[in-house]
């Protein structure tokens, strides 16, 4: 259990506080992890719905707050299990993870053949057999080969040779899946997930914390290179890469009709743009 709660950044007495249910929802709002857990469950249809249901809004407001106080650790806590009990099954694994180069003179060593498009040769050409995966004169060479790492994960995890550590790499498993956010789907990542430490002299909040809405503009499929009138659109590629600010020589637009129909990203005065891919 103190391994799950260092995972999550969560202290024992605040999770116990919490699977006792005794905090009311609000309390747990400015929670760095349970937070986030409230503003999922705000979000919920079936919380909206409720809150607007006839039957619901004539009860009291304190038994409002305790009819969704119960909805809400329902909600979080059969999460928490999932959570906890694939936590308890990874716990201490070791998992290897090899992979393959992306250059394609690395790969041919890696795989040991080639492919060959010369007429007359057509075909895999052997290039060393077995190449970095296995010894084809030996199928149980105790090293130097990627199969001898392998076949180690079976009985007991050993080191993989220099010349092999940038293909072969052992990770805890605990360290491959996601256990921060409130949906879990149990992927299992490639690599080691490394959390992103921030250092700044300013206290470091979440958007939500401190904005009121957070909103994704979109445009029209296909495209808008083919408008050249309309409503101004704008996107990453205005934002100039020396000073950061907008920079509209080049403007682009979306139809009048699109940006009626649009119910996100319209731009009001005091907004603060963020670029959110690699434009």
């Amino acid at each position: 259990m103190n391994a799950y709660l260092a995972k999550i950044e969560v202290s024992a007495d605040d999770y116990h506080s919490f699977c006792a249910r005794n905090q009311w929802l609000d309390v747990w709002r400015g929670h760095s992890y349970f937070g986030q857990y409230v503003r999922s469950f705000e979000e919920l249809a079936g919380t909206k719905k409720k809150k607007t249901q006839k039957n619901f809004g004539q009860l009291p407001e304190i038994l409002q707050k305790e009819n969704l106080q119960k909805d809400f650790y329902e909600y979080v806590l059969s999460r928490e299990y999932e959570k906890l009990k694939i936590f308890a099954l990874v716990y201490n694994q070791t998992t290897l993870v090899v992979t393959a180069p992306a250059d394609n003179d690395a790969q041919k060593d890696f795989l040991g053949y080639d492919w060959s498009n010369r007429k007359g040769a057509e075909g895999i050409q052997i290039l060393k057999p077995g190449g970095k995966l296995y010894c084809d004169t030996d199928r149980y060479a105790p090293d130097n080969n990627i199969a001898a790492v392998i076949r180690s994960a079976f009985t007991t995890p050993v080191p993989p040779p220099a010349d092999l550590e940038k293909y072969c790499v052992w990770h805890d498993l605990q360290d491959m899946i996601d256990f921060s956010r409130v949906e879990f789907n149990k992927e299992i990542k490639p690599s080691a997930i490394k959390k992103t430490v921030i250092k700044s002299k300013w206290p470091i909040v979440e958007l939500s914390h401190i904005v009121s809405t957070i909103e994704s503009g979109s445009r029209p499929r296909g495209g808008v290179g083919t408008i050249k009138t309309g409503v101004l659109s704008i996107g990453g590629e205005h934002i100039d890469d020396h000073n950061g600010h907008l920079n509209l020589n080049t403007k682009k637009y979306v139809t009048e009709d699109f940006y009626r129909q649009s119910s996100k990203g319209k731009i009001l005065s005091g907004d603060i743009l963020v670029c959110k891919d690699g434009a």
